[in-house]
């Protein structure tokens, strides 16, 4: 009788830890990024409008097909909110003609950097993207 209600109390306690390892795995599925980014092997800036009276001039940290994330020059969006609505100007090739006018929200904020994800996705490839950032500017 012993050894069966010791058995028992392993079965529940198995039972619970596979429950808590499923839940573990879901909410890292729910992490994960959609698309490869892309880090940036040059100094390349862009302007970030729509969180706050003035453009802010803003490092491009990565890239991928749906997203950017950004170093803010001269300080953070702790103010922002989440979500808020963003448009990015760009000038300097190659992303110019990629990212000038694109739109998109905040999805995160932390101290100097933050996340921009695009309402729509890049129009180039994953392959040209990556050709593009790891190439040298002109």
């Amino acid at each position: 009788v012993d050894n069966m209600s010791q058995s028992e109390e392993f079965v529940t306690q198995l039972a619970q830890l596979s429950d808590e390892l499923k839940n573990i795995v879901d909410s890292m599925g729910a992490e994960r990024r959609r698309d490869d980014r892309f880090p940036l092997d040059t100094l390349y800036t862009v302007q970030l409008h729509g969180l706050g009276p003035s453009p802010r001039v803003c490092r491009v940290m990565d890239i991928s097909m749906k997203g950017i994330r950004l170093e803010i020059k001269g300080g953070g969006v702790d103010a922002a909110q989440q979500h808020a609505p963003v448009r990015i100007s760009a000038e300097q090739p190659p992303l110019a003609d990629l990212l000038n006018g694109a739109s998109g929200h905040l999805a995160w904020k932390d101290g100097i950097f933050c996340g921009i994800e695009l309402d729509a996705p890049l129009d180039t490839t994953e392959r040209d993207l990556k050709r593009m950032v790891t190439a040298p500017l002109k």
